[in-house]
């Protein structure tokens, strides 16, 4: 039997109790463009990665987190990433990496099906942002979209952040 499920351990006070280190075991999926412009086009496709997951994993988009906020001097400022918000995770990045290319080709195809301009609730927009979808761009997911598909690199001229004025809504 396991010392840690001992008698005298489970009778003890909690405050008391030896814990066994631990770690926190999970799988990520990133890409690392290098242009400070990509911040909004890589917000935009975390928010699409997350919303159409469940299309090639078994779970909720709430299961999922991604890194909204970016501000200079952030060491993952031009990275995509997604992450499982469980502990220890259940498999659904690991599921989501697997299915990577069928979960790009959704976002491409969702990007491009919408009308709008700027995004909107069908598209880029996500309920629960934590920065409110502030600073998305659409014009910038679909140029590093293009580059991580097709491996078309995005000029400076590709990637520029939307204005304000551009972002359209949807009722």
């Amino acid at each position: 039997s396991s010392p840690l499920l001992s008698a005298p351990l489970l009778s003890a006070p909690l405050r008391s109790a030896p814990l066994p280190s631990s770690s926190l075991h999970s799988s990520l999926a990133d890409f690392a463009p290098a242009r400070d412009q990509c911040r909004g086009g890589l917000h935009a496709l975390e928010h699409l990665a997350i919303g159409l997951a469940p299309l090639c994993a078994t779970c909720e988009p709430t299961e999922l987190g991604c890194q909204c906020t970016r501000r200079p001097g952030d060491e993952h400022a031009e990275r995509m990433l997604l992450f499982e918000r469980r502990r220890g995770g259940v498999g659904v990045a690991d599921a989501l990496l697997v299915e990577l290319p069928r979960l790009l080709e959704a976002v491409q195809a969702r990007l491009e099906s919408c009308p709008c301009i700027g995004g909107c609730l069908g598209c880029i927009f996500m309920t629960g942002c934590g920065e409110y979808n502030e600073g998305l761009d659409k014009g910038a997911a679909c140029t590093l979209l293009r580059w991580l598909c097709q491996g078309e690199m995005p000029s400076d001229d590709d990637v520029v952040a939307n204005e304000k004025d551009d972002i359209t809504t949807k009722a």
